[in-house]
């Protein structure tokens, strides 16, 4: 159950304590002087959080938090006064630790305030809920830089929390964390280069391509002093990786088999009209189903749709021309040939809807899978339901269980006619 704050009250700057573990590492010094004046002009509007700090560590976190920190005003005496901490008479004085607010305590203590309006969370508030209150406020402010994210997310990790429970927390998927404490894992340069915040997490997942380091981390500071967008990146890493996308087959002005292709296409007793197309590029032909995808079809179908094919062509062809069409259809056909003439057989036989009341009973089985709607087309125990490769339509790779229903029973009732 979480813990809930006292109140708002006025504590002393001589009391409180920087937290060690605070996400935010860099100060941009231009923002912290628009906030002190700000903070100068117009007063604290939003109260700082605290944490009462345990007594046994709070000089500790004194030395830890405030020790070697370049925007830490010196303002602490070694006097017997009840306002210095290192005091003997302030160890009687409650100690408290900086949950959320450290730019606004900062620009308290140059400001020269004695004091300043907190929200004081209890002792027993856990690190975990400390940590997380810390980061959310400064992810909130969109303070924190690539690896500030990733350091908090580790923080939080380290402490016990699962990558699922952090992402859950601050409405997040796992692996958006799992991706930002990856980030650790690369060279310090790199490291440093991100905290400057032009280079971000999304620039790195190009950039991670680069598997040697040395390479890595100059092309990260290209990218850093050339001001590279995501798209540039993306582009720079290719041409180093010569990953270059492949070009779409384009049509060919010599086409040898032009003519059979425009009757082919519309040609029912082939395929549906327009529902595939084909190029040629470079001696070989290239077939596409723009509109009724491979996986939608029955694989039964694939060889009959080639012999199909192949029947526009003159029958005078030799017969080693047959033999090698043979062997490169091949391996599109799954089955022994005893079982393509069974599951052609099949498909012969099967039930195809007549009316509308029976694709309304067909389109009812969708919600159960293809194992029920292929059942009431072929048999619950034909060989062709025995080889569907999955239980459900995502398996088998179908986007649109009625389109491929519809699809299916087209091929079959034109496998028929034949």
């Amino acid at each position: 159950m979480p813990t809930h704050a006292i109140g708002s009250q006025l504590i002393p700057l001589s009391q409180i304590h920087i937290n060690p573990d605070q996400p935010r590492k860099i100060i941009d010094p231009v923002q912290f002087e628009e906030l002190k004046q700000s903070i100068q002009e117009r007063g604290l509007i939003n109260p700082i959080s605290l944490r009462i700090a345990r007594s046994e560590s709070a000089s500790q976190q004194e030395s830890e938090g405030n020790k070697n920190d370049s925007l830490q005003t010196e303002f602490i005496n070694k006097s017997t006064n009840p306002d210095v901490p290192n005091s003997p008479l302030a160890d009687s004085l409650p100690h408290y630790q900086i949950i959320a607010g450290e730019r606004r305590f900062r620009a308290a203590q140059e400001l020269g305030w004695d004091q300043i309006d907190a929200r004081i969370w209890p002792e027993n508030t856990p690190d975990q809920e400390v940590d997380l209150m810390a980061l959310v406020e400064n992810l909130q402010r969109d303070d924190l830089n690539a690896i500030e994210i990733a350091q908090g997310y580790k923080i939080l990790e380290d402490q016990g929390m699962s990558q699922q429970v952090i992402a859950q927390q601050l409405g997040i998927s796992q692996p958006v964390v799992a991706r930002y404490i990856g980030l650790l894992d690369q060279p310090t340069e790199i490291q440093e280069i991100m905290s400057r915040d032009i280079v971000t997490e999304t620039h790195m997942r190009y950039l991670s391509k680069i598997d040697d380091k040395s390479i890595r981390i100059a092309y990260t500071l290209r990218a850093e002093k050339e001001d590279w967008s995501v798209k540039d990146t993306e582009r720079q890493v290719n041409k180093f990786l010569k990953k270059k996308p492949e070009p779409k087959p384009q049509p060919s002005e010599v086409d040898p088999l032009a003519e059979v292709w425009q009757k082919a296409i519309v040609d029912p007793t082939i395929a549906r009209p327009h529902s595939w197309e084909v190029y040629y590029s470079k001696g070989s032909w290239h077939f596409r189903f723009p509109n009724t995808s491979i996986p939608d079809l029955p694989r039964h179908n694939i060889g009959p749709w080639f012999r199909r094919m192949a029947s526009l062509f003159p029958e005078s062809a030799e017969k080693q021309e047959q033999q090698d069409y043979e062997k490169k259809i091949e391996p599109f056909i799954a089955h022994t040939k005893e079982e393509q003439a069974q599951m052609e057989q099949e498909s012969k036989n099967a039930k195809l809807p007549k009316n509308s009341v029976q694709w309304k009973e067909l389109e009812a089985l969708i919600p159960q899978g293809p194992l029920a709607a292929y059942s009431w087309i072929f048999g619950a125990t034909s060989l062709t339901v025995r080889n569907l490769p999955g239980k459900t339509w995502k398996d088998i790779y179908v986007v649109d269980p009625k389109k491929a229903l519809h699809d299916l029973v087209d091929s079959l009732r034109i496998l028929r006619s034949l």
